[in-house]
C-alpha cells in the first residue's frame, strides 16, 4: 500500500506540486512497486531537518530507515 493512498488523486497531485516548488525533498524506497519507506528533508542555508520518516510495519528492522538517512545525507552532504 502507498503511504498516500488515503488521499484522493487530486490531493496527491497537489502534494507532488507543492514538493517540487519547495526546499522540501522526499525520498522513498519501493519494494515490488510499492512504497515501503519514506522521509522528508527540509533545508535552510545552514541546517537540514529530517521529518516524517516512516516504514511500513512489516518492513521495519531491515535497515530501511538508515538507508533513507543516507539518501538524504547524500542530497545534503554539507549539512
Amino acid at each position: 500500500q502507498s503511504f498516500f493512498l488515503r488521499y484522493s488523486p487530486t490531493e496527491r497531485s497537489t502534494i507532488r506540486r507543492a514538493l517540487i516548488h519547495s526546499s522540501v525533498r522526499a525520498v522513498g524506497i519501493r519494494t515490488n512497486g510499492n512504497i515501503v519507506a519514506t522521509a522528508f528533508s527540509v533545508e535552510t542555508d545552514s541546517h537540514m531537518g529530517i521529518y516524517n520518516l516512516c516504514v511500513v510495519p512489516e518492513f521495519r528492522r531491515q535497515g530501511l530507515g538508515a538507508r533513507l538517512i543516507r539518501q538524504i545525507r547524500a542530497i545534503c552532504p554539507n549539512k
